[in-house]
């Protein structure tokens, strides 16, 4: 059996896809035991200098391939692993497209602005047109660096019911230890000293990840509460 393949994209810039990426990947490694493979599709190689920032070799491999060709190099490496994570590049619409149309999963980051919301609305279109060879794929949207206590944290579910997809109920916060973390070229999981909400919140987010992959045929017992916060 392949690997699970589970595209982090968004058509907007500076939505947190590199930082989701490192996160679940080592969430699935440390926490579900699991070989994973990370594919940095991004130009602008974000992942790859987060693992040149590190002292040590990361828990999971990362290359790069920044191309339109991705499903020919998912599919060679798909029996090696049991994860794929792709962090998908913004506005290069071919590789996003190639991203949506070889993976299982689709987590659309998506920052609490009125902007980042507006500016998703075109990348929706293409994922739903992806949808037309890959029936199968699953898209959720996943809400990062929330800051608590505001307006837009609370109203960011109700202002993305008007797209198609689902959002996942765990919330990423805005956590100065993920920041930091990452400019050690490590995760949050990994980092010393430890931020407890943040590593929670990163292993509630591998949950329902595995959820979605497995066609939310487990069910949840997460409550709500990330919707009042």
């Amino acid at each position: 059996m392949g690997a699970s393949i589970t595209a982090v994209a968004n058509q907007k810039g500076g939505s947190g896809k590199t930082s989701l990426t490192i996160e679940l990947a080592t969430a699935l490694t440390l926490r579900a035991n699991a070989k994973v493979l990370t594919i940095d599709a991004d130009p602008q190689h974000g992942l790859i200098d987060w693992r040149a920032d590190r002292e040590t070799e990361p828990l999971f491999p990362v290359i790069g391939f920044p191309s339109a060709k991705l499903p020919a190099e998912v599919s060679a490496h798909a029996s090696n692993y049991d994860h794929i994570i792709i962090d998908a590049p913004p506005r290069d619409m071919g590789i996003l497209r190639a991203a949506a149309v070889c993976s299982h999963a689709i987590l659309i980051p998506v920052q609490p602005s009125k902007h980042d919301i507006r500016s998703t609305r075109s990348f929706v279109e293409m994922v739903q047109e992806a949808l037309t060879f890959n029936p199968d794929l699953k898209a959720a949207f996943v809400i990062n660096r929330r800051i608590t206590g505001t307006a837009l944290g609370r109203d960011i579910f109700t202002a993305l019911e008007e797209f198609p997809f689902p959002v996942l109920q765990t919330v990423l916060g805005q956590r100065v230890a993920i920041t930091e973390a990452h400019g050690y070229g490590l995760s949050v999981l990994e980092y010393q000293p430890t931020d407890p909400k943040a590593v929670s919140e990163v292993e509630e987010l591998v949950v329902e990840l595995l959820e979605t992959l497995n066609d939310g045929k487990e069910n949840s017992t997460r409550k709500k509460a990330a919707r009042n916060a």
